[in-house]
């Protein structure tokens, strides 16, 4: 009956070390891979710059004196450009449909987004533009009647050799001045979809976005909050980083990745405890064992490779059972991104060999401590 009972305990200790490595790999391949995406995301190209650009709010009388602003903000040469928009640009979640347009031939409606924003847009951001121009001021017709549309809107619509064409929706109608290159002017949950641009009127508008030289940050932040202090002081000068607010955007994945590394330690510390008191554990049922195979000569390698292999069995079938489980999970958490990076076979073979080394470390002092035992007093051992 004890050893029955000794045998039912041993397993029963195999299937716990099992199950925390299970865990702890699981959780290690998720820390991985949510770590890379948020990285994904931060570091991929949007299709337009978010560095060394800051904007504002526009309240008070800063609408009204627009103009005179952005003339004054121009005159410290560490500013670069200056323009309006209704929205951030990685934030212009609205679109509609009821467009037509010149030689359509698409039968079903076609839903577009819309952004506003007024001269210098493409500066201030680094838009490329594949085909025509962007707002000028050397084309007045530009605020009533121009339009820029992305290339998504362009193929969407089938349109051949769009600049020039007329696009209309409801009452209005619209002159194609130019296309932009795709940007991402949604979250990276979503795909690029068509966008057009209009030059709206002022009261469309409520921010202000200043790109300035990045080497002389300081200074165009004095500057634009004295030129607001000047025009709009009754309201107090805050503003915010664009690059800052975008980072900000993916604050709840930021978090995730953290919390999972913590769950990470503590489940890899707890796997180890386990795992070093199993090697405790099966050291001292195998004292007697050890002890024979020393005495016919066994060498120290040979004892500690023995009782190795054991936990490496353990091990192994942890990451058979938590492998696919980690990689059904994770394919499916990234469903919810358009854009994602790879679930590459490495992320699961470095899960595996950190396993490997975490439970070889932990068995480690255990059996070269059973290998070192006096084989005398082994062999006595009851």
């Amino acid at each position: 009956m004890a050893n029955s009972g000794t045998k039912g305990s041993a397993l029963f200790r195999k299937i716990l070390v099992v199950f925390q490595f299970v865990i702890s790999i699981i959780l290690i391949i998720a820390t991985t891979v949510i770590v890379r995406q948020l990285h994904y995301m931060q570091q991929k190209d949007l299709g337009y710059s978010t560095e060394n650009v800051v904007y504002i709010d526009m309240e008070g009388k800063s609408k009204d004196n627009y103009e005179v602003m952005k003339t004054e903000l121009l005159r410290e040469p560490s500013i670069i450009a200056v323009t309006r928009a209704n929205q951030l640009p990685f934030r212009m979640g609205s679109n509609g449909g009821g467009y037509d347009w010149q030689d359509r031939d698409v039968t079903n409606d076609v839903l577009i987004g819309f952004a506003v924003a007024g001269y210098d847009y493409d500066r201030v951001l680094d838009l490329e533009l594949v085909e025509g121009r962007y707002y000028s001021q050397d084309f007045p017709t530009d605020t009533s009647n121009g339009i820029i549309l992305n290339e998504s809107a362009v193929h969407i619509m089938n349109m051949k050799d769009p600049v020039g064409k007329w696009i209309q929706r409801g009452d209005s109608r619209y002159n194609v001045i130019g296309v932009m290159k795709d940007f991402h002017f949604l979250p990276l949950t979503y795909e690029i979809s068509p966008l057009a641009m209009y030059f709206g009127p002022m009261e469309w508008t409520g921010l202000m976005m200043i790109k300035f030289r990045g080497e002389n940050a300081a200074t165009a932040i004095n500057h634009i909050e004295k030129t607001w202090q000047s025009i709009n002081p009754t309201f107090p000068f805050n503003y915010d980083f664009l690059d800052k607010e975008y980072q900000q955007m993916y604050e709840s994945e930021n978090r995730l990745g953290k919390i999972f590394s913590y769950f990470s330690g503590l489940a890899i510390l707890i796997s180890c405890l386990g795992l070093f008191g199993l090697a405790s554990f099966m050291a001292e049922q195998r004292t007697r064992e050890i002890g024979i195979r020393k005495t016919f000569g066994a060498p120290v390698i040979a004892i500690v490779m023995l009782m190795s292999k054991e936990f490496a069995r353990l091990v192994l079938l942890a990451n058979v059972i938590a492998i696919p489980v980690a990689w059904y999970a994770l394919r499916e958490w990234l469903t919810n991104y358009s854009y994602t990076t790879r679930l590459g076979p490495d992320i699961f073979v470095l899960a595996f060999i950190v396993s490997i080394v975490i439970a070889w470390v932990t068995i480690s002092y255990q059996a070269v401590k059973a290998a070192l035992m006096n084989p005398v007093e082994a062999i006595k051992y009851e």
